[in-house]
């Protein structure tokens, strides 16, 4: 596609271009093309790439979230299945710590590392999605349980729509919080509960 929106070089000299219409792949003379026909990418529109050491590359894409290609296998990490707080995807980068730091179209950043991001010496950040949330659906209140290890002190409640606009912000005080959703409209929403060290992300369905 000619909107080309990211360039990223691997060390063997191959150059992931991401564009509109998908992940283009252009070494010497030969061009190979990626799209969510033929891999694992999530979306086509790819908007950011960045290239770790060992040539695993971490792809952005708008509404889709990031997909992290070995050049075997993909794996899609989402607002679903991980800590990511959106799909929209609109930068990424790698520091000299091997954490993999995104930015997000209306979520914030986040920032993962396999092994822990290092925050300083003695302290660690992590990234959990435990939280139990019913009865789900539902369409007048849910019921939101937070595990025995989150703290209720400076601790935020948050529900988005899956177009990334706020609906519901609370702080939480509680272990178990009682939230009135029945003014809503219908449809899937991202709950997101944070506090000082921990991002914990789910899914309810409004009906």
């Amino acid at each position: 596609d000619n909107y080309v929106h990211s360039i990223a070089i691997d060390e063997s000299g191959s150059k992931w271009i991401g564009t509109y219409e998908g992940l283009a792949q252009f070494y010497d003379t030969n061009w190979t093309i990626y799209n969510i026909s033929n891999s694992g990418l999530p979306n086509n529109i790819v908007l950011t790439i960045d290239i770790e050491a060992n040539g695993t590359k971490w792809i952005g894409t708008w509404g889709g979230g990031v997909a992290e290609f070995d050049t075997t296998n993909w794996t899609t990490y989402g607002a679903l299945n991980s800590g990511l707080p959106f799909d929209w995807i609109i930068s990424a980068a790698i520091d000299e710590y091997s954490s993999i730091w995104f930015g997000t179209y209306g979520g914030g950043l986040a920032v993962y590392n396999k092994n822990g991001v290092p925050v300083s010496i003695k302290e660690q950040f992590t990234l959990h999605s435990k939280i139990t949330i019913y009865p789900n659906p539902s369409t007048t209140t849910i019921t939101i349980a937070l595990p025995s290890t989150t703290p209720v002190n400076n601790t935020n409640l948050l529900i988005y729509t899956v177009n990334a606009q706020q609906v519901i912000s609370r702080r939480i005080s509680e272990p178990t919080t009682i939230i009135d959703i029945g003014t809503l409209p219908r449809g899937i929403y991202i709950v997101k509960i944070m506090d000082d060290r921990t991002v914990q992300v789910g899914k309810i369905v409004k009906q």
